[in-house]
């Protein structure tokens, strides 16, 4: 069996996307559990010109992302409870 070019090359641009994927899922959660420690943002900061963490507005982001499917979630939950009873 043998694999071209083309193939090979896909498959390797495949695997460093999955990887850049789990890299970058890290570095939100890493950046998500500072801000809640309350790590000042200079810290955060310092850790994204290291390269260890993202920019610290995007968890600002991520913030309102999480509250506003929180905020759909309860209002389903309420509405089906509401037709239950």
């Amino acid at each position: 069996m043998s694999i071209d070019k083309k193939e090979l090359l896909f498959i390797y641009y495949f695997l460093c996307k999955i990887h850049n994927k789990f890299i970058n899922n890290a570095k939100i959660d890493l950046i998500i559990y500072l801000n809640f420690t309350n790590i000042s943002n200079f810290f955060i900061n310092t850790l994204t010109s290291l390269g260890i963490t993202i920019i610290f507005y995007i968890i600002i982001q991520y913030k309102i992302i999480i509250s506003n499917d929180h905020t759909k979630i309860i209002d389903y939950i309420l509405a089906e409870y509401k037709e239950k009873t």
